[in-house]
Parts: structure tokens; C-alpha cells; sequence
């Protein structure tokens, strides 16, 4: 699958871009730790996480900093 330079090439491209925008997120908490989680996801994003890890209690207004926790 990998063995000519443009799939490795792609491959490189995504997880760089997969790379920055993790690199950003807790940048972004850190300036405003109250901040709606769309600063940095998008609705889609936010949704998968919410399916893939079950919080036991559920907060009132979900922050950015759930969701990387949640990434972590």
C-alpha cells in the first residue's frame, strides 16, 4: 500500500495536519479554559468522542477541556 511516494506522501500530510491541530488544542484551553469545545472541534468530532467515552457524570455545559481529556 505504502511502497511508492505518493500514498506514504499523503499519509505524512494527514498526520500532520492530525498532529497541529492536537499540538493547538491545549494551547487553546490554556487562553480560555471555559471555551465551548467548537473552538477546536467540530460538531462531528465532539459527537464520536461523546459515543466512544461514557462520562459517569455528566456536566451542565461541556468545555473544551472534557474533550481533551477525553482525547487523552
Amino acid at each position: 500500500m505504502l511502497r511508492t511516494a505518493q500514498p506514504l506522501t499523503n499519509v505524512i500530510v494527514i498526520f500532520c495536519i492530525i498532529s497541529w491541530r492536537i499540538f493547538l488544542m491545549p494551547k487553546r484551553n490554556h487562553s480560555a479554559p471555559a471555551a465551548e469545545p467548537t473552538l477546536a472541534l467540530d460538531k462531528t468530532e465532539t459527537g464520536l468522542l461523546d459515543r466512544l467515552v461514557q462520562e459517569k457524570i455528566q456536566p451542565q455545559r461541556k468545555t473544551l477541556r472534557e474533550y481533551l481529556t477525553k482525547i487523552a
